[in-house]
């Protein structure tokens, strides 16, 4: 049996411990002191995007914020050029401008669906998928010989392009340190606005000039 002495010591040399905890190779100290003893060793309770180097990882960062920017380019793109689709497709202004709701409609409710979806089979290959989907639909919508054609790909480009925002943020909470997460957000996010603003003042330009 172990003396009340012992027992005391072994009390006392746990809290010391725990007051300066032992640095663990590879790992930076805890700055909250929200330890736990394990096997001797203090072990922080960090987050878990901690200890993956100092630093905002500015590549994974320039491709959310580019495709953050990519998938709200075409939101508001349509807005500026609806008379020259009402003439080049022969249709009222009525209908060329609900090319504008064939995008934005979808595009809001992909969000609740294509994120859930990119928990459950991968951020990333959601990410790819929705890209890839969003450039072929735009490009078919670019090049639509009818009216219809156009919106059905406006449709298809709004859903995969709603998927892009959720999967980036969720992208961000996975890879990104607690202390690194709200200046990304907000660069993914401005990029976002940037891509909105942008695709309408860009389409009227375009559109006056060819």
């Amino acid at each position: 049996r172990r003396s009340a002495v012992q027992i005391l010591a072994d009390r006392r040399s746990a809290v010391q411990t725990a007051a300066n905890p032992p640095r663990v190779p590879g790992r930076r100290p805890c700055a909250s002191r929200a330890c736990v003893l394990r096997r001797g060793v203090a072990v922080c309770g960090v987050s878990p995007g901690a200890g993956r180097g100092r630093g905002l990882d500015l590549p994974l960062l320039w491709v959310l914020g580019l495709a953050a920017f990519s998938g709200a380019l075409a939101i508001r793109a349509s807005d500026p050029v609806v008379p020259l689709i009402a003439r080049d497709f022969s249709v009222g202004l009525t209908t060329a401008a609900l090319i504008s709701s064939a995008y934005a409609l979808p595009y809001a409710l992909g969000q609740p669906i294509l994120g859930p979806i990119g928990d459950a089979v991968g951020k990333t290959a959601v990410m790819r998928a929705c890209l890839a989907v969003a450039a072929v639909a735009m490009g078919a919508a670019a090049l639509a010989p009818t009216y219809e054609t156009l919106f059905a790909a406006r449709m298809a480009a709004g859903v995969a392009g709603g998927g892009v925002i959720p999967v980036a943020l969720a992208i961000i909470g996975d890879r990104f340190q607690l202390e690194e997460r709200q200046v990304a957000l907000a660069r993914v996010l401005f990029a976002a606005v940037t891509g909105q603003l942008l695709g309408s003042v860009g389409s009227g330009l375009i559109g006056e000039r060819f």
